[in-house]
């Protein structure tokens, strides 16, 4: 059974939401942050940093990868898991340490997957 057919939409309104035309972009904000002198390039230090903070990231990366493709027990890969997401979260605070905890780690992973 259907009801009475009910109102019809709404009729555009003059001068509505979506009625402005799009403005094309022209560049001059970006040209004009870098024309204020708002912009700094990194210097040595800070670039060097940074590309410590990515390569960081990439050994992270691969060590969740590499332990995601172990075939292990269910306890003996949650304590692994444990121990990276540990070495994660130290990232986040001390980098320079989180490095080196987390090569040992995957040391001890590349040991422990040559004994399979």
């Amino acid at each position: 059974m259907t009801g009475p057919p009910g109102p019809g939409p709404d009729p555009p309104s003059p001068g509505g939401f979506g009625d402005t035309p799009p403005v094309p972009q022209n560049g001059r904000m970006s040209r004009a942050s870098a024309a204020d002198g708002d912009f700094e390039p990194f210097d040595a230090a800070e670039g060097r940093e940074l590309s410590g903070y990515a390569r960081l990231a990439q050994r992270l990366k691969e060590a969740h990868e590499a332990l995601r493709a172990l075939d292990l027990p269910p306890a003996e890969h949650a304590e692994l898991s444990r121990r990276l997401l540990v070495i994660t979260a130290a990232s986040r605070h001390d980098r320079s340490d989180a490095m080196r905890r987390l090569e040992l780690f995957l040391d001890a992973l590349v040991l422990r997957h040559k004994g399979d």
